[in-house]
């Protein structure tokens, strides 16, 4: 099983929360695509989503956010709370090597949150591996991107000497082709004179 699959499905059945959704943060930092999210016993369709007026939102500035009852009333224009009537929220920035954030780890309950400080240590204990395991896979991606970039600079370029190549055999077949004509030329001239 894929590890952000395998973490969804042990923070939801260890935490005994309702939803879990892992995200990587895409470049504006606004928006978040899921990598796994469980709902309910089983995995979900993963769709992107704008952080704006969202606990995730706050949960990027801080170490673990948690809201550990009424995280729907705090939060009355995110409509995935209001669809899942949502009670609890708890998450975590997962930032890379640098401290920037990377993704973050969102977990929904739809029943208030009963140790607090039990649920935010372990939340932060895997933040750690998970940001570790995003950051490996975010560098993966970009070596697989820029190897398709570097493949098609190789395939134009390849292309573009071919090119160079067939100018220089008809450049060569044109000038062998003049040198017989000034040959035969010369020669005509010569059995003229």
């Amino acid at each position: 099983e894929p590890f952000f699959d395998a973490l969804a499905r042990f923070l939801a059945t260890t935490l005994e929360m309702d939803y879990v959704c892992i995200d990587r943060l895409e470049d504006d930092h606004l928006t978040a695509t899921p990598l796994a999210a469980w709902r309910d016993g089983r995995f979900v369709d993963k769709v992107s989503y704008a952080l704006q007026d969202t606990p995730c939102a706050e949960a990027i500035g801080q170490a673990v956010c948690c809201f550990p009852s009424g995280v729907s009333r705090r939060f009355p224009r995110d409509q995935a709370l209001r669809e899942m009537r949502a009670q609890s929220y708890l998450g975590v920035a997962l930032r890379g090597h640098g401290g920037e954030p990377i993704g973050l780890i969102a977990l929904l309950g739809r029943r208030p949150l009963r140790n607090r400080a039990s649920a935010e240590a372990a939340l932060e204990r895997v933040a750690t591996r998970a940001a570790g395991e995003l950051e490996r896979l975010l560098a993966e991606n970009e070596i697989r991107k820029l190897n398709t970039d570097l493949e098609q600079r190789v395939l134009t370029r390849t292309a573009e000497l071919e090119a160079a190549n067939q100018a220089l055999i008809q450049a060569k077949l044109q000038a062998e082709a003049a040198n017989l004509a000034k040959s035969a030329f010369l020669a005509n001239m010569s059995h003229e004179i």
